[in-house]
């Protein structure tokens, strides 16, 4: 049996969507949505494979919005886990 493509879930769940008609919402929307996703996936992807790390800090809260598997492995700790804390308890230098 084949497994359900992307566009068959869709087909099932945009009818729950309030506001956009189908036509153009298949037709404009939803392929650019779905590249848009897919160049996301592999940018993070290649940040992920770098050694370099890479960190996203949210101003003017200083808080960490995003950090790649190099920064994680620097310091010891999952991204997931670093995301939200304020950069000045990571211990790296202000670079502002």
């Amino acid at each position: 049996m084949a497994m359900p493509s992307d566009q068959d879930n869709w087909d099932e769940r945009k009818d729950r969507i309030i506001g956009l008609g189908e036509r153009s919402f298949r037709k404009s929307y939803y392929p650019q949505l779905r590249q848009n996703l897919d160049r996301l996936e592999r940018f993070r992807t290649l940040l992920d494979r770098t050694s370099d790390f890479v960190i996203l800090v949210a101003l003017p809260e200083g808080t960490v919005a995003d950090a790649n598997a190099a920064l994680g492995r620097l310091l010891g700790e999952s991204v997931e886990i670093l995301i939200g804390r304020p950069f000045a308890s990571l211990g790296l230098p202000n670079p502002f």
